[in-house]
């Protein structure tokens, strides 16, 4: 592959508008699922592609209307996927909040659309996706979700030593491990003093998620290397 393919390959980007927005505008989405970044972003759906662009946009088009058609079936919503020409063509329409009952209920839904999206072939980064969802929603076992995750991508890559080697995250994958097994927290590890459970300071989650995240990304990006590898 020359130097402009592999350029041209990288910037296969295209986007789309889901209408009505209003409630989905509230909710937020991103995985991968084979040569593709799906990202949705409110209303505004987003799919990256690791393949030149005339290839990639036939198979974009299809997989946003597959990701569309599933959030319809999971979320209470209507959507449909508008570009930006046809949405900007549209009247205007009034705006409407939704409540936090119906955000939790599209935030279910935003989880079984990526799971039906990712099915079976892509188990362990649908479960990973599925962690750090639980982990931001749940804080109070966040860090048994975190580390569940950065387990999951430790067994993709047959251990912890060859997952931090392939991906560069050792050091990120030592502080998500030793704040979960902190027994003061009650997370992976009962306390020492039943009586006393500590509760993790702001800093530590930040560190904690953050870390997670680079672990999850790492392993993306590792993931859709291996594409461009083989295709040059």
């Amino acid at each position: 592959m020359t130097d402009t393919a592999r350029q041209q390959t990288r910037s296969s980007r295209f986007e789309w508008v889901l209408w009505p927005g209003d409630e989905i505008s509230r909710v937020a989405d991103e995985f991968v699922c084979g040569r593709f970044r799906v990202r949705l972003m409110g209303q505004r759906l987003v799919i990256e592609a690791v393949l030149p662009l005339a290839e990639a946009q036939h198979q974009a088009t299809e997989l946003a209307e597959r990701y569309t058609a599933a959030l319809r079936r999971h979320t209470p919503t209507m959507l449909r996927l508008l570009s930006d020409k046809d949405f900007a063509s549209l009247p205007p329409q009034f705006i409407t909040v939704p409540t936090p009952f119906r955000v939790a209920d599209l935030s279910r839904g935003i989880r079984g659309a990526r799971s039906e999206i990712l099915g079976e072939a892509n188990a362990r980064l649908r479960r990973c996706y599925d962690y750090l969802q639980a982990a931001v929603e749940d804080e109070k076992h966040m860090l048994s979700n975190l580390y569940k995750l950065v387990e999951t991508v430790e067994d993709q890559f047959g251990g912890e030593s060859q997952a931090s080697r392939s991906l560069k995250v050792g050091a990120v994958v030592k502080l998500v491990k030793r704040l979960a097994n902190e027994g003061k927290y009650d997370e992976r590890h009962p306390p020492e003093s039943p009586g006393r459970v500590g509760r993790i300071g702001e800093k530590e989650r930040n560190a904690a998620l953050e870390g997670a995240r680079k672990v999850l990304w790492a392993c993306e990006d590792y993931l859709l290397s291996s594409y461009q590898s083989h295709d040059s």
